[in-house]
């Protein structure tokens, strides 16, 4: 499979394991036709990309889990997504703005969202991610930080 393609519609994408189970050296890069721009995304360890026509969905690989995780990254035209997202972070050299929710309680803990943007192009790039940690733990936010990090849009020839 070459590092890099383009996503044909409803074809899941995961990240690769050597025949040791490691992780492979280099995650796949996924790239999806998103009206004008191309959206380029490395699909994290463990997880399934599926394209949407606003961007990708990921799920978890393998069988249903008790607490649910939602993933996803989209590609707005915008140049910012509508709502506040007060709360600002670095990754790299760029300066993602995003808000982090919290909603108590839950047989799986409290539940966490965090939404996180950042400028794309003549557009942006939002994030959302959905998680539950027990209390008093914070949520396992890395892989969406990860995720962000790896994304870029570029203008479609």
């Amino acid at each position: 499979m070459p590092s890099s393609f383009v996503l044909p519609p409803s074809f899941p994408v995961a990240a690769v394991s050597d025949a040791a189970g490691s992780p492979a050296s280099a995650r796949p890069s996924v790239e999806l036709r998103v009206g004008d721009q191309l959206l380029t995304a490395l699909v994290p360890q463990g997880w399934l990309g599926v394209p949407t026509p606003q961007g990708l969905l990921f799920r978890r690989e393998g069988p249903a889990r008790r607490t649910v995780e939602s993933l996803s990254l989209t590609y707005g035209a915008n140049a910012e997504p509508a709502g506040a997202f007060p709360a600002r972070r670095s990754l790299g050299e760029r300066m993602v703005r995003y808000r982090l929710d919290r909603e108590e309680g839950g047989s799986g803990g409290d539940e966490f969202d965090l939404a996180a943007w950042l400028p794309c192009g003549t557009g942006h790039l939002l994030l959302r991610f959905s998680t539950q940690a027990e209390s008093p733990a914070d949520p396992a936010l890395e892989v969406a930080w990860a995720l962000l990090a790896g994304a870029a849009c570029r203008p479609a020839a």
